[in-house]
């Protein structure tokens, strides 16, 4: 089946499920869209956002990059959102033309990774026309995480060689000017072969 399709919502939240943890037909890391940039109870929720740009006590900057400690991280208030923001990436003009990489022969023995930012995001459904979901962010030296209007969603997507299926490694909430771009790079080189 072809990688540059129409998806449909359920197909793209089962594939975000299926990734998770799962390592990466390119680098060998896990997914982790849902894990860390999905609020959903009993997993992600604003004290863990919070604790992973945060040093604990006495944690050297060694030991915060060890466990996952990052600059800024946000996430989507629920995996509904998070499906429905993915989807839409996938389906736009700059997610099939980007997935249209993927069909091509030419590239099929190469590991791809596809980084993708897609703007004007909205809710799909029951809100059309309406800015996408509110998320969180927060950055080190914050005190909360704060609450944002959602204008775009990064996603990044892989591919193995000779590969007949694709992962979303990550899938994370943009705020502010985000502008829509792609590119597909043969991995480890990170060589760009086609961008938009």
């Amino acid at each position: 089946m072809a990688f540059a399709r129409k998806y449909e919502y359920f197909d793209v939240r089962q594939m975000l499920k299926d990734a998770e943890g799962r390592a990466s037909p390119v680098t060998g890391k896990g997914g982790h869209a849902r894990g860390l940039h999905a609020m959903s109870p009993g997993h992600l929720d604003e004290a863990a956002q919070l604790d992973r740009v945060t040093k604990r006590g006495n944690e050297t900057k060694k030991q915060f990059k060890k466990r996952g400690g990052v600059g800024t991280t946000g996430a989507f208030k629920t995996l509904l959102q998070q499906g429905s923001a993915a989807c839409e990436a996938l389906n736009s003009d700059a997610g099939q033309a980007a997935l249209a990489v993927f069909d091509n022969p030419a590239h099929a023995g190469k590991k791809l990774r596809i980084n993708m930012e897609i703007s004007g995001i909205k809710e799909a459904g029951f809100l059309p026309g309406t800015l996408a979901p509110h998320s969180t962010k927060v950055k080190q030296g914050d005190a909360s995480v704060s609450t944002m209007a959602t204008t775009g969603v990064m996603i990044v997507i892989d591919r193995g060689a000779n590969g007949a299926t694709l992962q979303i490694q990550t899938c994370y909430p943009l705020s502010g000017g985000t502008a829509t771009s792609w590119k597909v790079q043969e991995m480890p080189s990170q060589t760009v072969i086609a961008s938009g």
